[in-house]
């Protein structure tokens, strides 16, 4: 489908050979100037939510105006149809990190006060990968038309000017008509903002500088010891015009490509040598992105402006320290918003907090819903840390198997809100009813009326995933004790989606 002669190819190959002929064509998307609010990076419009690193690069270089890309069945989820002899565009996710248990000298799990196993996020020796394919909304017939782009954000300069004092950078204006981060004193040294032609690209000059300032040693560390014209500033400044592209997109202050052109064999050199530094190049953009952006005072409060939506301080809190260390694709915080764009499409206020239930196999939120006069709904999401969800109406659940899929999940809470809607509440909904069609599925058992067999089963071949004996001895006495208590409470055993047997990975993009 994805209807390229180079998809037999590496993914980053094709990358690197389309991004060196747009490079040397002057097109690359950071090569181009930006006016402030008129460039927008390439989203989900479905799922809510940013492409990253290489893959927001490879779509922004398909030449199309129109940010919106999105799967095929996620188009047909809103009622629009791929239109007849479309390719589609193949991105990929790597996950480079992944969450281990923490073990001491002597090689056994570390536990904390409550007996749990402390993970930590390690770095993967070779990072996994996952393929989709993606359609531009100019393929897509039945999606309402992009909304026109706005005047530039009236405070997008007090914006830029907080997150340069939020930053604590030692900055310094003391130069005629040059700007740059010097790293043997660790400072930013610019012109005066009178000597930039407008604020923009007074912000926009700053803002990479303090994209380079994220290097430093004390922060996302990278090499910054190259003289102009050698590999490794070459490669920083790869990055650092990458970044300046994102941050210039999200606070409306445009782009400026500065002297690009100096840079450009080395760029098209490092490429053709490494093809795959493009892949790093792109992450460590998206680290550069966050970190800057991570400055700005009350950010959250402003991306919620105007919003129904709200998070409670402790959520907050808790989300951004989960999605500190999430790998691609499972982000807690991108979940939260796929399900709030997916309430607001409704006319529903999203609300999130953490779960207060203490029970180990319990969420870590739970987002609840308010209908459109305001009203509680009996509609509830659980979310665990891994980003994965499942949602349920009166406490009965609509899915069998917990997820974080950009498609079923937003369907789920579809379902039900139009339940709520049509006052059937206390009805099963037909998606519900046909679950037990399946066999694959763990409702199937209680329905047969052998639910604890086939129940113990099921656990027993999940159980066989995990790597510890400990794990499934606690996995499988935590199951039989939940079968003990009754036919009526075998629902409450949650079989995750995806559960990685020997060898496999746990995502299921």
């Amino acid at each position: 489908m994805a209807g390229s002669k180079d998809t037999k190819k590496p993914y980053y190959e094709q990358i690197s050979e389309r991004l060196i002929q747009q490079l040397e064509a002057g097109t690359a998307p950071w090569q181009k100037p930006w006016e402030p609010g008129s460039h927008r990076m390439p989203h989900n419009p479905v799922s809510g939510t940013r492409y990253k690193g290489a893959n927001a690069i490879w779509l922004a270089m398909q030449g199309r105006s129109d940010p919106r890309w999105m799967t095929y069945k996620q188009a047909q989820s809103v009622n629009a149809q791929v239109s007849k002899g479309e390719k589609g565009v193949a991105v990929q996710y790597w996950k480079f990190r992944d969450r281990v248990p923490k073990r001491d000298e002597n090689g056994k799990p570390v536990l904390d006060d409550k007996g749990k196993k402390v993970m930590v996020s390690v770095e993967l020796d070779k990072p996994k990968v996952f393929s989709s394919v993606v359609f531009n909304a100019e393929q897509i017939k039945g999606l309402p038309p992009l909304e026109a782009k706005k005047e530039p954000a009236w405070d997008r300069h007090e914006r830029a000017e907080s997150i340069l004092k939020a930053s604590g950078a030692d900055l310094h204006h003391d130069q005629g008509d040059r700007a740059f981060y010097r790293p043997s004193t660790d400072s930013i040294h610019l012109p005066d903002q009178g000597q930039f032609e407008s604020a923009d690209r007074y912000y926009s000059t700053a803002l990479h500088e303090l994209g380079h300032w994220t290097g430093h040693p004390s922060r996302l560390d990278r090499d910054l010891s190259g003289g102009f014209g050698s590999e490794s500033y070459a490669k920083e400044e790869l990055r650092a015009e990458i970044s300046s592209l994102m941050i210039g997109e999200e606070l409306e202050i445009g782009h400026d490509p500065g002297q690009h052109a100096a840079y450009v064999k080395s760029w098209v050199r490092v490429l053709k040598d490494d093809p795959k530094e493009i892949l790093r190049a792109a992450r460590d953009a998206d680290k550069i992105r966050d970190m800057v952006m991570g400055y700005e005072p009350n950010r959250d409060q402003h991306q919620e402006q105007g919003q129904k939506a709200t998070i409670t301080p402790a959520a907050a809190e808790k989300l951004h320290k989960l999605d500190k260390d999430a790998v691609e694709g499972y982000s807690p915080m991108e979940s939260w918003k796929m399900m709030q764009a997916e309430a607001a499409q409704h006319g529903y206020t999203a609300r999130i907090d953490v779960n207060k239930d203490q029970d180990e196999f319990a969420s870590q939120f739970v987002i609840g819903y308010e209908d459109r006069n305001g009203d509680q709904t009996g509609i509830r999401t659980d979310m665990y840390a891994d980003s994965k969800l499942e949602t349920s109406i009166d406490g009965r659940r609509l899915s069998t198997f917990i997820s974080n899929d950009s498609e079923s999940q937003p369907r789920h809470l579809r379902e039900a809100i139009q339940e709520h809607e049509q006052g059937k509440a206390s009805q099963p909904s037909s998606s519900y009813q046909e679950a037990p069609q399946k066999p694959q599925e763990a409702e199937t058992a209680q329905e047969q009326g052998d639910g604890s067999a086939l129940s113990l089963k099921l656990a027993e071949k999940v159980a066989q995933g995990f790597k510890s004996d400990e794990d499934r001895a606690r996995f499988m006495e935590r199951v039989q004790e939940r079968l003990g208590q009754g036919a009526d409470q075998s629902s409450d055993i949650r079989i995750r989606e995806s559960v990685p047997a020997k060898g496999d990975s746990d995502m299921e993009r």
